[in-house]
């Protein structure tokens, strides 16, 4: 029966009715004796009349008891008093989130927020074998400060710490007596397929109902609608598919990495026999971008439920690591110069190389980082075999390299039939026994593999780079600028059927390669837009205005001495005539991979950086390019001289990290150091008169930028103040432009009679991509120093797709 206010129930005094919960109507009470205001559940008559009924109170108060969360709500005890029982609860002030859904969807920054909460909730009952089983809007309330609190725990049952136990949203709870195999308990809208059955449940029938509550707080509606009935209610729990399509598309990876596990990777038996495809969206980190300019800035771990990429922040780069079932993207400090990354065979490490060519991994569980090799090339990938070593590309062939130490083993040689001139992005097929990989000639590219234990090599795909060994015995590959994938015998190391196409107009990056990953468990992740960036000019006050409407993987972009043609990367070097509004590329060959180029004073010639190191070429594409000889794959190309005989170069080293060189044109071979320190030094450019050389070290703690007479000796010049990057000259020669941040900074420059520089002045503010991070410019300045030619990312340039069980599409 009701109480009114001022019933005594013990210490306990009614103030007010709250309403009914699914066991009982729940009271306002004060506490007599601790002065404090409580709630009250009350067991209702039908309850106290039926020995299971009461039971199940007695044991909800258990339950409770055992748990201590500031999102869960807290049980005082159980009070008996002249034949009524109740529990003396936390009394939680605030809306229920069924109110404040009824109001419409929730915004994204509070969905976030609350989920976060519900999910800590529940983490923390699951580690005590608490399963809720009936959460729903209406058991979560929401306090005026914004805490979460999850309430009615009365249909939680205990569970075993080492295994698993046997408005609609205000719908009856389904009780059929007790809680043994073949009984419903919980709420409709809300139960997992499981529960709907009538089966045993676990920790993933809370995490189904949370996904069911996330879709509701996102989109203002039940998953699954309102029914009339009961059975229908449950009819659409089994069988119908939720419309993904009304999630907002603001919804980013903080939501769907939620909502659609929930329903489908964390479900367990909830997932149908034929599971279907189901597709993701991550976004990175606020401000933060992938880092393109390597080839594999991104993998997934064998199992599939781990993320690493490589990110850039202001031009500083770490690897980054998220679980698909977490909020965060975890940064991995010591990481710093990294280029690229892949996991080891159990999931718990990740091996990664700088830019520099060494090969270290890190550990997840402690982030001890540990060096493996210093002579290796970032640009190809690597593998990590059961065994525990690496397979590495060096000097364009592949080498085995132990992780622990060891000598390094030789596994291809480059030559032979095919005139073989690269092997790259190795995979090591589960078990170890082979290997594949790509081999390029100049005719063509091939995918071959290799059998470790003796060596023979078999030609696998004709026409194909980038091999990933999938699950569901697929070979994905690259060709033609499409993702395919094919049916493959591991144990014969053959194709077995025709190739089919994976994704549509997935773009190449910089490097002429998709971003992508696939594991051995089925899940792929990848870049949708590698090729999202345009070339934009942007005057000294900020306003832009793009060179062309074409979306390519842009980076490194130069203006020659007139400004009339644009040497850009872009898969490829590519020369933009700015007043014809044409685009070109140049023909190199398809081995070389032609990366940072600079032009020649005199515009007829131009420099780049290939795996092999620096060439150089005819700007007209005439011919294929020179290599220019003393030069190594950890070369990069700075300035050439006004008068054409002298190279500027950085080059990268395990010992210095990067230092700045001088080459003779005239004499290839003849070099030498100009700076050689500890530190790092990089982004060296020569001022137009050939006298002055700016550079950035972080010899102080931080990138900063210097001038110094060149080639030196003599005194040097801090001309940034609060950190600086990617500094270029003005072509009058008496301005220096620098980055700092997204922040684009000028200072003015006198050399005579003695240096002079003028305090940093910002010229504008706005995100442009940084590329290869500090030690490249990724931007150019106009002859008359008014305007700049940036690289600008689109606004879903931060982004990655996962796509769960995608093999299940194939051959349909």
């Amino acid at each position: 029966m009701a109480l009114t206010a001022g019933t005594r129930l013990g210490p306990y005094e009614v103030l007010s009715s709250l309403g009914a919960g699914g066991m009982g109507e729940v009271y306002r009470a004060r506490d007599t004796r601790l002065k404090r205001e409580v709630a009250l559940k009350i067991l209702p008559e039908s309850f106290a009349t039926n020995a299971d009924r009461l039971a199940r109170f007695q044991r909800e108060a258990e339950v409770l008891a055992s748990l201590n969360h500031p999102n869960i709500a807290a049980i005082y005890g159980l009070e008996e008093s002249n034949g009524t029982l109740a529990l003396v609860l936390e009394l939680v002030e605030g809306d229920t989130l069924a109110d404040r859904i009824a109001r419409g969807p929730l915004p994204l920054d509070d969905v976030l927020a609350m989920a976060r909460q519900i999910a800590d909730a529940l983490e923390a009952a699951h580690e005590h074998g608490v399963v809720h089983r009936d959460l729903k809007p209406s058991n979560i309330k929401v306090t005026p400060a914004g805490t979460v609190k999850v309430l009615d725990f009365g249909l939680a049952k205990m569970l075993a710490l080492d295994g698993p136990a046997s408005s609609r949203s205000m719908s009856p709870t389904l009780s059929i007596q007790a809680t043994y195999a073949g009984v419903i308990l919980g709420t409709v809208g809300y139960m997992s397929p499981e529960q709907a059955r009538g089966k045993d449940v676990d920790r993933r029938t809370d995490i189904w109902a949370f996904g069911c509550v996330l879709y509701e707080m996102l989109t203002g509606r039940q998953v699954f609608g309102t029914h009339e009935t009961v059975s229908d209610a449950v009819a659409a729990v089994l069988t119908r598919e939720p419309d993904w399509g009304a999630l907002p598309w603001v919804v980013t990876v903080l939501a769907l990495g939620v909502v659609v596990p929930a329903f489908w990777s964390r479900s367990g038996p909830s997932v149908p026999a034929a599971s279907p495809v189901r597709r993701l969206e991550i976004n990175l980190p606020a401000g933060i971008e992938l880092f393109t300019a390597s080839p594999r800035p991104v993998a997934i771990s064998p199992a599939g439920d781990r993320i690493a990429f490589v990110g850039v922040r202001s031009g500083s780069r770490l690897v980054y690591v998220r679980s698909l079932d977490q909020f965060d993207a975890v940064p991995l400090r010591g990481t710093d110069t990294v280029a690229g990354c892949f996991f080891s065979p159990d999931g718990r490490s990740i091996g990664w190389f700088t830019s520099g060519g060494e090969l270290k991994t890190v550990s997840l569980a402690d982030g001890l980082v540990t060096t493996v090799a210093s002579d290796v090339n970032f640009l190809y990938g690597g593998a990590w075999g059961a065994d525990d070593s690496i397979v590495v590309n060096r000097a364009g062939a592949l080498w085995r390299i132990p992780r622990t130490g060891g000598t390094p083993a030789p596994l291809t040689m480059l030559g032979g039939p095919e005139r073989d001139t690269l092997h790259a992005w190795p995979v090591l097929i589960p078990g170890g026994a082979a290997l594949l990989f790509a081999a390029a000639s100049d005719s063509r590219s091939r995918i071959e593999a290799l059998v470790l234990a003796t060596g023979e090599r078999r030609t696998v795909v004709d026409r194909g780079t980038l091999p990933l060994y999938a699950g569901g015995g697929h070979l994905v590959f690259f060709r033609d600028g499409e993702l395919l994938a094919a049916p493959f015998d591991a144990a014969a190391l053959q194709v077995t059927g025709p190739a089919v196409r994976v994704i549509d107009n997935l773009p190449a990056s910089v490097a002429g390669v998709p971003v992508v990953d696939v594991s051995p468990a089925g899940t792929m992740v990848f870049a949708p837009t590698t090729a999202a960036s345009r070339l934009v000019w942007v005057s000294r006050q900020g306003a832009e205005q793009p060179l062309n409407d074409v979306l390519r993987p842009y980076a490194n972009p130069r203006l020659d001495a007139d400004g009339g043609r644009v040497l850009v990367e872009a898969a490829g070097l590519w020369m933009e005539d700015v007043k014809r509004a044409t685009f070109t590329r140049l023909s190199v060959a398809e081995d070389v991979l032609p990366r940072f180029p600079i032009w020649a004073p005199d515009g007829r010639r131009v420099v780049y950086r290939t795996p092999q190191g620096l060439a150089m070429q005819d700007a007209d594409g005439t011919d294929a390019g020179q290599a220019i000889a003393g030069t190594s794959p950890f070369d990069y190309p700075g300035s050439v001289t006004a008068d054409g005989n002298t190279l500027l170069f950085l080059r990268s080293s395990p010992d210095t990290s990067f230092d700045v060189y001088a080459m003779s044109l005239r004499e290839p071979g003849t070099m030498r150091p100009i700076l050689n320190t500890p530190a790092y030094e990089g982004g060296a450019s020569l001022s137009p008169d050939g006298r002055w050389l700016i550079h950035v070290s972080n010899e102080s703690g931080q990138n900063e930028v210097y001038l110094r007479p060149f080639p030196g000796p003599g005194r040097r010049w801090q001309v940034s103040t609060d950190g600086g990057t990617q500094a270029v000259w003005n072509p009058n020669g008496r301005e220096l432009f620098y980055r700092s941040g997204d922040k684009m900074m000028a200072v003015e420059v006198s050399t005579t009679p003695d240096v002079t520089l003028s305090p940093p002045r910002l010229l504008f503010e706005r995100r442009y991509a940084y590329g290869a991070g500090v030690t490249i410019a990724n931007y150019d300045v106009t002859r008359d120093g008014q305007r700049f030619i940036m690289v600008k990312e689109e606004s879903n340039a931060g982004r990655l797709n996962v796509v769960l069980n995608w093999s299940s599409e194939l051959g349909r």
